[in-house]
């Protein structure tokens, strides 16, 4: 536990060996929690927690808590990434998946269906 603080301490100024040392017990846990969460994301978003939390590793109040620190840090990254996900899914749905959908109402306008379809 001391090592993990004087690791902090070094990478608060600017250590990125000490960083590396620090986060790296912890990447196969988080690079396979992501994974279960966002599948094709994942390391996308593992480089992103690993630049948030470099970045504001000085905002840690206690180096005790950085495992859990890293872990909500993990969370609310995907979280975000699960939230422009559904912005996609909503704003950009595959033509042929509609054209499927509209195909097989034929007794429903094609406005309707469409409308039906985005929720709209």
């Amino acid at each position: 536990m001391f090592e993990e603080q004087q690791l902090i301490r070094e990478a608060i100024n600017g250590d990125t060996s000490a960083f590396d040392t620090l986060i790296s017990p912890y990447l196969r846990l988080l690079k396979s929690w992501l994974e279960y969460a966002l599948d094709n994301d994942a390391e996308d978003c593992l480089q992103e927690v690993l630049i948030a939390s470099w970045s504001k590793l000085p905002s840690l109040k206690d180096p005790n808590r950085f495992r859990s620190w890293l872990f909500q840090m993990a969370r609310n990254k995907s979280l975000d990434f699960l939230r422009s996900r559904k912005r996609v899914i909503q704003n950009e749905i595959p033509l042929d998946l509609v054209e499927g959908y509209v195909s097989r109402q034929p007794e429903v306008p094609t406005i309707l269906a469409l409308s039906w379809w985005t929720g709209s």
